[in-house]
């Protein structure tokens, strides 16, 4: 639970991760489900979800965490409702610049930006995007450092639309914007593929205490 990487930890190395689940893990410090210092991993149609970096600051980056020089590439990931005590719930960049390819980065949560950068406006510290969906997350989602690459290359912000997110099914609803046919980029976006026929209603993120109050 202490440290670095709940589910994997990357130094000085490159490898190759395909058809993987990071789920439900958590570190104390920097990267629940993943930390990579001075690593370029490619990860490939990888799920990273409930997974925590918790603990006092700083504990950074709920699903993934990257430090000097890191460069990670991430194609066809879905980053659903991880957390971080204090930044980047989804992803945190430190002095590194990932990769993001054909990802869905929803629901995640942080007191600040759910993809953070340790200085904004700094190059070096701002991961590429490139067809992914944001959407859904904690204090907004295409801002920060990566506010400018909305509606760029294939970027855009709409409900995925996944089967059953509280059964942890991300398999996508037949009218998924995230299949080939329902976004820009004509690919799927995501680690996985329609799961479920089409589905009328939205799902948002919700707290219990906003729940009960509906009842009140």
């Amino acid at each position: 639970v202490y440290g670095l990487g709940g589910g994997l930890t990357c130094y000085y190395s490159e490898l190759a991760v395909t058809d993987c689940e990071f789920l439900g893990n958590e570190a104390g410090a920097q990267g629940g489900g993943l930390y990579c210092w001075s690593s370029a991993p490619v990860l490939t149609d990888c799920v990273f979800s409930g997974n925590r970096a918790t603990g006092p600051p700083p504990a950074n980056g709920g699903a993934i965490a990257c430090w000097w020089n890191a460069s990670p590439a991430l194609i066809d990931c879905t980053i659903v409702r991880n957390e971080s005590s204090h930044l980047g719930g989804a992803l945190y960049c430190n002095d590194s610049i990932p990769a993001l390819t054909n990802c869905i980065i929803a629901f995640n949560e942080s007191p600040q930006f759910v993809i953070h950068c340790l200085t904004e406006n700094v190059p070096n510290s701002t991961p590429a995007l490139v067809c992914c969906n944001l959407y859904g997350n904690a204090n907004g989602d295409w801002v920060g450092c990566i506010a400018d690459q909305y509606g760029v290359n294939g970027n855009f912000s709409e409900e995925p639309l996944f089967c059953d997110m509280g059964g942890d099914d991300m398999t996508l609803c037949a009218n998924s914007p995230c299949l080939p046919g329902g976004n820009g980029c004509g690919v799927r976006i995501g680690a996985l593929g329609m799961g479920c026929a089409t589905c009328y209603t939205a799902v948002e993120r919700c707290s219990w205490g906003a729940i009960k109050a509906m009842y009140r």
